[in-house]
């Protein structure tokens, strides 16, 4: 598996149903695709850095935490559907971030539903744990966000959901 920025004709590869093409279309920098010795994409995310804070809070709204110099979020995490329980996410998070314009990072974030078990144990493989949560109330038809710290109950929680065989 080799990562590779990503190109326009990589639209709609994953057969995602363009699931994030405004994505594409806001040019939010850094974004990456999984591609096999055959040059098939198989996986994609973005990687936001402090430079594109504003280009985030325009596009998604502040449902995110403004990002420190040494911080960055993983966002449009997609894994093609026929390779799937390969573990093809956490080895390309770990190929992007071994990049030499990533190693000053001192924090990733990622931000997966608790539903989400597949993704959520991927992140732990690779050493991500727990330690926000994004809250989203709606009050007179305005979303309101707030990070909340993670408490005993929730690493628990996140333990034993990724403990267990997928």
């Amino acid at each position: 598996m080799v990562i590779r920025p990503f190109e326009d004709g990589d639209i709609n590869s994953l057969k995602e149903g363009h699931r994030h093409a405004r994505l594409v279309k806001a040019q939010i920098p850094d974004c990456y695709v999984a591609v096999t010795q055959e040059n098939i994409t198989v996986y994609r995310n973005w990687l936001f850095k402090q430079p594109q804070n504003q280009q985030i809070l325009d596009y998604f709204g502040p449902i995110f935490p403004k990002l420190t110099e040494n911080e960055a979020i993983i966002e449009g995490v997609f894994t093609h559907l026929d390779y799937r329980g390969l573990r093809i996410m956490p080895k390309a998070i770990c190929l992007v971030l071994k990049q030499d314009q990533y190693k000053h990072l001192n924090r990733v974030m990622a931000f997966v539903k608790d539903h989400n078990i597949g993704s959520l144990k991927g992140f732990y493989r690779i050493g991500f744990l727990p330690y926000t949560i994004r809250q989203e109330k709606w009050v007179l038809f305005k979303r309101e966000i707030s990070f909340i710290p993670i408490n005993q109950d929730v690493k628990n929680k996140y333990l034993e959901l990724t403990s267990s065989p997928l």
